[in-house]
């Protein structure tokens, strides 16, 4: 076993030591040269974490990731070059032009810097500005990734368990929501997610929380919203496909928010671009209220088989935008009826294919909207479509929402006004 100070002259240390490691800056006592020494703390599980992180960082490197430039073979330290700096302080004073400049360098930078690794199947698990820095070398002036401690082998290739399920791997903030129950099962999306919260903050200077991502306010939100889902599914696959969306908009593929949605609702229409955008601005109601007419019920179908979830969260969103009963998006108060219709279709086909967790929770929306409201024709739709509800559970269900948007007595009197008897016994009884 061999100890730095062999080597190197310890002059000082960077930061708070760690319950593993220590990170102190080392002069070479041959050649002069400081670097950043990198020191263990502990042994056992400790000991193997150190060793896999060299590991990684060895099978990622690039110009775009830390190198290792020398490693104690008994796995006590090993010694990088010194960074100029980090990306946490690189964002203050920056105009938006030159957020937008720097968030896209940064994604480049983890894209090229961990293409290769996310091939292999690997994860970083703890990318955050702390771990973005800036080098200026004989590779040029660019952003590395570094720390990789906590990084995940590849399926398959580990051989000790060093995550126990339960516990956060990462850092808050940073990490995705599946590093919360099982970081044991994080994929290159693991990954997309820290990015997309680094974006959100370069962008915003808001920092993320463990259920809040800030969102831009125009360039990127498309982006950040997608790179962000808490399901690992509705992220973009890998960092470079998250970079090329940036790319995109950087060079004039976007334009005003009504271009582009009039260029999605165009046929043929790509459902998950459509998807991306309706969630990143689901709160702008005069841009898609107007809209949702145009929307027919073969794209519902499609959206839903793509993203029931987000279907959902978006429709939700429109109602949630009408629920003080006041002209919402430039239409008077029987311009919105055909949104509201729209959002029963939705409503409908949630209960048809059965997802009633998702369905209760817009019917609780969207009974609130339509009592705010308080249109015939819409009072109307919903008590014909609820009388000829069969399904028990989904009445019970759909009865439930009521309740929850303490919407009772405007439910009963639609159904009052409806000649119709009732198809569910549920329903009956609750008539009574």
């Amino acid at each position: 076993m061999s100890s730095p100070s062999e080597r190197y002259e310890i002059l000082d240390v960077f930061g708070a030591p760690t319950e593993h490691a220590i990170v102190g800056r080392g002069r070479d006592l041959t050649t002069g040269i400081e670097y950043a020494v990198k020191m263990r703390r502990g042994g056992g599980n400790v000991e193997r974490r150190f060793t896999r992180e060299v590991e990684a960082m060895r099978a990622a490197s690039g110009p775009n990731v830390m190198p290792v430039i020398d490693v104690d073979p008994d796995g006590e330290w090993y010694t990088m070059p010194i960074a100029r700096g980090e990306l946490t302080p690189a964002i203050k004073g920056l105009s938006l032009s030159d957020r937008e400049e720097l968030a896209l360098a940064v994604v480049r930078a983890v894209a090229h810097g961990l293409h290769s690794f996310h091939m292999e199947g690997r994860v970083h698990r703890d990318l955050k500005p702390k771990n973005i820095l800036w080098f200026d070398d004989s590779n040029g002036a660019r952003w590395v990734v570094s720390d990789f401690g906590i990084a995940r082998n590849a399926p398959g290739s580990t051989t000790a368990e060093l995550t126990r399920q339960g516990n956060l791997v990462g850092t808050e903030r940073w990490a995705a929501p599946e590093q919360h129950a099982d970081a044991h099962s994080a994929t290159p999306r693991t990954d997309v997610y820290s990015v997309g919260a680094i974006v959100g903050w370069i962008m915003t200077g808001e920092l993320p929380t463990p259920v809040y991502v800030p969102l831009p306010s125009e360039r990127y939100r498309t982006v950040v919203t997608r790179a962000t889902r808490r399901a690992p599914g509705q992220r973009y696959p890998t960092v470079d496909d998250m970079l090329q969306a940036m790319e995109h908009e950087l060079e004039g593929g976007s334009g005003p928010l009504s271009t582009q949605l009039e260029r999605l609702l165009n046929d043929p229409l790509d459902v998950k671009a459509f998807n991306d955008f309706a969630l990143a601005h689901r709160g702008n109601g005069a841009l898609f209220l107007p809209e949702l007419r145009r929307i027919e019920r073969s794209t519902v179908n499609t959206w839903f088989d793509a993203d029931p979830e987000g279907m959902t969260q978006f429709a939700e969103s429109m109602c949630d935008l009408l629920k003080d009963g006041q002209d919402v998006g430039g239409l008077q108060r029987e311009g919105l009826r055909p949104p509201l219709l729209w959002l029963l279709d939705v409503l409908r086909h949630l209960v048809r294919q059965r997802r009633l967790d998702l369905a209760e929770s817009l019917a609780n929306a969207l009974f609130t909207a339509a009592e705010a409201y308080d249109q015939y024709p819409v009072g109307d739709a919903i008590a014909r479509w609820l009388k000829a509800l069969s399904h028990e559970v989904a009445v019970q269900a759909m009865l439930n929402a009521v309740v929850a948007s303490s919407t009772e007595s405007y439910v009963h009197s639609i159904l009052e006004n409806d000649w119709n008897e009732p198809s569910s016994t549920t329903l009956r009884r609750w008539m009574l």
